[in-house]
């Protein structure tokens, strides 16, 4: 353990963030080691949020929850920034939250993910806890488990409208999802020629694996639009236009799609060039049998 603290604090709060990032951690190992892990531990905790079931995330939006390891010190942490982040009024907690990660099992109990309330239309999943979403600078939603459990499409739908209002994100990544299959928009905020997502100055990577009914013109719309200066990488992996038993998208049906809808400064070499800098589509999981069969390729031209 000496040699454990004699790290630079950069470089242990990397090893402390990774033992975090595992599914099965408990963070209070770590945090009671010593009072250098402590206050790297409650730190992490702080600023990079994680949740591995809905429970969980309700809880802590609605500032009730105890996950800091239970008894009055963990409601007071856990209340403390669970109102931070659904009030204007900030209380004083030691750290603001910088990123967003939602690992889902897709058990029983994380299908809160899909209920509709039919009185008000809305998801209580995606408008009342995801509201909050204001100070991070990156989100992560995954599903992990079955691989065909997905978010359903007026679940996305709502997810993105989300995020669309988050000035301060910097890295998207949301896997297993499946947008609305309205291609002329008229129910959703969805059709062929709209962006996937607004201009968001701040973005600088996008990540979705294993989405279907995904239209290529609705990535090249969002990376062609003025107003993405920072955008560094969008990147498609196991991505559908249509069902799983379709094809995957490559990057040639986004370079296509952006010529064809005339988006973007300068010459159609230049609109080409500037998806082709971004766009990388990768095949990752391979059916036994039927659909896109992409033996031996990881990357979709």
């Amino acid at each position: 353990m000496a040699l454990l603290a004699d790290l630079p604090v950069e470089l242990l709060a990397e090893i402390v963030h990774d033992v975090f990032d595992s599914y099965d951690s408990n963070p209070l190992d770590i945090i009671c080691i010593n009072a250098t892990f402590k206050d790297l531990g409650l730190r992490l905790l702080y600023t990079h949020l994680r949740f591995h079931s809905i429970r969980q995330l309700s809880a802590f939006a609605s500032g009730s929850s105890q996950l800091c390891g239970g008894g009055e010190d963990g409601k007071r942490t856990q209340g403390l920034v669970g109102r931070s982040l659904s009030s204007n009024e900030c209380p004083k907690v030691p750290y603001l939250p910088k990123t967003l990660t939602v690992t889902l099992s897709g058990g029983p109990d994380d299908f809160q993910v899909f209920r509709r309330d039919y009185q008000t239309g809305a998801l209580g999943f995606i408008v009342a806890v995801l509201a909050f979403v204001c100070h991070e600078s990156a989100f992560a939603l995954y599903i992990r488990g079955v691989e065909s459990r997905q978010i359903v499409p007026t679940a996305t739908l709502h997810l993105f409208r989300a995020i669309s209002t988050w000035s301060s994100i910097c890295h998207i990544t949301i896997t297993n999802l499946s947008f609305p299959s309205d291609d002329l928009g008229l129910n959703t905020s969805f059709s062929c020629i709209r962006p996937l997502l607004p201009a968001i100055p701040t973005l600088r990577t996008l990540y979705l694996g294993q989405a279907t009914l995904l239209k290529p013109a609705a990535v090249a719309a969002m990376v062609c639009i003025p107003g993405q200066d920072n955008l560094e990488s969008v990147r498609l992996v196991d991505a559908y236009r249509e069902s799983i038993w379709g094809p995957r998208i490559r990057r040639g049906d986004v370079e296509r799609a952006a010529v064809g809808l005339g988006l973007g400064k300068g010459t159609e070499e230049d609109i080409v060039a500037r998806v082709r800098k971004l766009v990388r589509c990768e095949a990752r999981t391979e059916r036994i049998m039927g659909g896109d069969r992409v033996e031996g390729l990881s990357t979709l031209e």
